[in-house]
């Protein structure tokens, strides 16, 4: 695929990347379950992810490492979601749980294919006819917990056919990130944890 931008990974990507590599693209595979009801339409659902893919280049990342010093993040100007449509209507209640969970135990089986663009598939199983069952699988080099969210309002946004709101692109968090005064940081952790030599519990709500 023709290239958009090539990024740098950050230290946490790289990290994720080189514990992937050692077990063949099977740590950090995320799974992601939803029931939705009012999907009358799973091929419109299937076209509104796709079209948050389309407008967000992050996304479409797939790691370099071959032959490379330092690896990078390869934004292609397109991918195409792997997408597949279930129907289990007319399964009872009981046996539609059974097949979904046989289908995340094989879907985390089949792992993912780092070279490939995108890191990331959908499978949509009808439960009835307004309801469904989807299962998100995405490798966590694209995605962390406050990111979740937000694409998937954009995609029920797309479902809706609203105009997507402006995201600030990952590439901009790349060059803040370039220019972090490390040893600043550095300096501030060893001043705050000075004394403390115990696990030590963390404030929390």
């Amino acid at each position: 695929p023709t290239t958009q931008d090539l990024l740098p990974l950050t230290p946490m990507q790289q990290g994720m990347l080189f514990h992937s590599l050692l077990d063949q693209g099977t740590s950090y595979l995320e799974q992601i379950t939803l029931h939705l009801d009012g999907i009358e339409d799973p091929e419109r659902l299937a076209r509104a992810w796709q079209h948050v893919l389309d407008h967000t280049p992050a996304l479409r990342a797939t790691p370099l490492w071959e032959n490379l010093t330092t690896p990078l993040q390869h934004i292609p100007h397109h991918a195409q979601l792997p997408v597949t449509v279930l129907d289990w209507r007319h399964h009872t209640p009981a046996r539609q749980d059974q097949a979904l969970a046989d289908l995340r135990a094989q879907d985390q089986q089949t792992g993912m294919d780092l070279n490939q663009s995108p890191l990331l598939r959908i499978t949509i199983a009808r439960l009835s006819p307004t309801r469904v069952a989807l299962l998100w699988t995405f490798h966590h080099l694209l995605l962390d917990g406050w990111s979740l969210p937000l694409v998937l309002s954009d995609v029920f946004t797309a479902y809706h056919g609203t105009p997507l709101p402006p995201r600030p692109p990952f590439r901009d968090h790349l060059a803040w990130l370039s220019h972090q005064d490390e040893q600043a940081a550095t300096d501030h952790w060893r001043h705050t944890l000075t004394g403390i030599d115990a696990p030590t519990p963390l404030p929390y709500d």
